[in-house]
């Protein structure tokens, strides 16, 4: 599921950033698969049961001003296959 692997990506992203480190081998596989937010706009629509538990794991890692900015970054940002 992309989600998870943007989940991944971002939990990689702030250990690497906390750690002042370059991403190893794996942490880059993880952060390759990143895809971003346009394809998931419900998401971020507090009134969809189905993705609480994203919203909910995203509060945990972004500050808030973070979490709004992948929000908006919906409007703009359209999925497209690696393929």
């Amino acid at each position: 599921m992309r989600i998870r692997c943007n989940l991944a990506a971002l939990t990689a992203l702030k250990t690497i950033t906390r750690e002042c480190r370059p991403a190893d081998q794996a942490e880059l596989r993880t952060l390759a698969r990143w895809s971003g937010w346009g394809a998931f706009p419900e998401v971020f629509d507090d009134t969809n049961p189905d993705y609480a538990w994203v919203r909910e794991e995203l509060a945990e890692m972004l500050t808030g001003e973070d979490l709004a900015a992948a929000a908006r970054s919906t409007l703009n940002a359209h999925y497209t296959d690696a393929a």
